[in-house]
């Protein structure tokens, strides 16, 4: 799964790695957001290069033994198979406290991640990095980002084929109070409202509704998937007109009898004592 990493300036005025050529450079920055917390990952050079240089004529097997010969990664062979450490990653990286732990093993004589950074220090001298900012032996972390699924966690069920923007109403989803959150029955209910909903900004309106739950708190007798969903029926009355003109159209699956009319008169400030909501909304 790829993963948001840290890059610093020196990174771009490092001389050893600029005698590799750009392609290689590039290679090198992405193999960091799909390595593990580790640095490690499997040696396949034709799934990296699907997963970082899908575009490009270039023999990622060929690159990888360059970024390997100047001691920026390390090739090596565990139980049979092959795996790529990234040389010094613990040092300029700092893995989401929720990142999932690595399962790749670790080269020949490396345990811990104190042993990880001790032997890349001895494996690699020259690194990414200005040798200033080598000074805190960890990552400065207080001004960069902070790496990995900050929208989601690994230990929650996140899959990889969630958008961009999917992992943002998600996020949004999770940060409402009380709600029931859950990676994958989320995912399935904003890709099925899209579905259901293909004229609605389904993000924009997740983002209204959740501002609306700032007022209206979800309890635990709520069923907020369905109020969402809800939610979205009202946005496509709008649009269509059906919730403000003189004919009144209630809402698919509301028990609470909130009509066309009953919206007006909220909005106009009289009629119906809305204190008690239905609990679609």
């Amino acid at each position: 799964m790829a993963r948001s990493r840290n890059i610093k300036p020196g990174f771009f005025l490092n001389d050893v790695l600029a005698e590799i050529e750009p392609l290689g450079r590039l290679l090198f920055a992405g193999l960091w957001t799909i390595a593990d917390r580790e640095g490690r990952l499997e040696d396949r050079p034709k799934k990296i290069k699907a997963a970082i240089l899908p575009y490009d004529e270039c023999d990622v097997d060929k690159l990888l033994d360059e970024l390997n010969s100047k001691g920026f990664i390390l090739r090596y062979e565990a139980k049979g198979e092959r795996y790529i450490q990234i040389i010094n990653f613990l040092k300029h990286q700092n893995p989401h406290k929720r990142e999932a732990e690595s399962i790749i093993p670790a080269p020949e004589g490396i345990g811990t991640i104190q042993d990880t950074i001790q032997a890349q220090d001895k494996h690699q001298a020259n690194i990414v990095h200005s040798s200033e900012q080598h000074r805190t032996g960890r990552a400065d972390s207080l001004n960069l980002i902070p790496d990995s699924l900050n929208l989601i966690p690994e230990e929650e069920g996140a899959t990889t084929d969630a958008t961009t923007d999917e992992r943002t109403i998600l996020k949004t989803l999770k940060s409402v109070q009380n709600y029931p959150f859950e990676f994958k029955k989320d995912l399935d209910l904003i890709r099925a409202l899209a579905v259901d909903f293909p004229d609605v900004d389904i993000g924009f309106e997740t983002k209204k509704w959740a501002t609306y739950k700032l007022d209206k708190p979800l309890t635990k007798q709520s069923n907020p998937r369905s109020q969402l969903r809800n939610w979205m029926v009202k946005v496509i009355e709008f649009k269509k007109g059906g919730m403000i003109r003189g004919q009144p159209k209630k809402i698919p699956g509301n028990t609470g009898g909130y009509s066309a009319k009953d919206h007006q008169q909220r909005l106009d400030g009289t009629g119906t004592d809305w204190s008690k909501e239905p609990d679609y909304l």
